[in-house]
């Protein structure tokens, strides 16, 4: 397999991952944009048995229910929104995430 050469695991000079705060050294959030009362996005960090996994561009977004992580999604040609990746998430662990964003907020 032919591979372009260039480096991989680094950002802005900085480890892939680095300087981030896990929490329970599973997982973290980072960049958090509260962009109005009812919509929060963040990157959402991951680490699993391959290696550390960054979703860029999840929301939290609040309703008379609740609150709930949405995935990055796009939009079909059906006006249908469809999840770029998806992740089982425990209400304990959901709970956590939103925790650590209001941290940073």
């Amino acid at each position: 397999m032919k591979t372009s050469g260039k480096k991989t695991g680094k950002k802005n000079g900085k480890a892939f991952g680095e300087g981030i705060t896990w929490i329970n050294d599973a997982f973290a959030v980072d960049s958090v944009n509260n962009y109005s009362d009812t919509v929060c996005f963040f990157n959402l960090w991951i680490k699993t048995a391959i290696g550390i996994m960054c979703v860029n561009g999840c929301k939290v977004i609040s309703n008379d229910d609740g609150s709930f992580i949405s995935f990055p999604s796009y939009k079909g040609s059906n006006d249908k929104y469809y999840n770029h990746c998806y992740a089982e998430i425990s209400d304990e662990i959901k709970d956590q995430i939103i925790e650590a964003i209001e941290s940073q907020i």
